[in-house]
């Protein structure tokens, strides 16, 4: 299970085309922690956010309220 700041940080990423920049600065936060999470919802989860299609099930996991 990811934690909202988790979910959050996933969330932006895909809104910001997964662009580690453009996303730290949507969530306030710097690359490097925004990175340090992503890294740990691979771990939780398996899916690896920097892989498209990774990422497109994760979000579609989210919105659902699967993860």
């Amino acid at each position: 299970m990811l934690t909202d700041k988790q979910k959050v940080f996933v969330l932006a990423f895909a809104e910001n085309d997964m662009h580690l920049e453009k996303t730290a600065k949507a969530v306030f936060y710097s690359a490097p922690n925004v990175a340090h999470y992503l890294r740990r919802v691979a771990a939780v989860t398996g899916l690896d956010p920097k892989k498209f299609y990774d990422l497109v099930e994760l979000v579609r996991k989210i919105r659902e309220g699967k993860l």
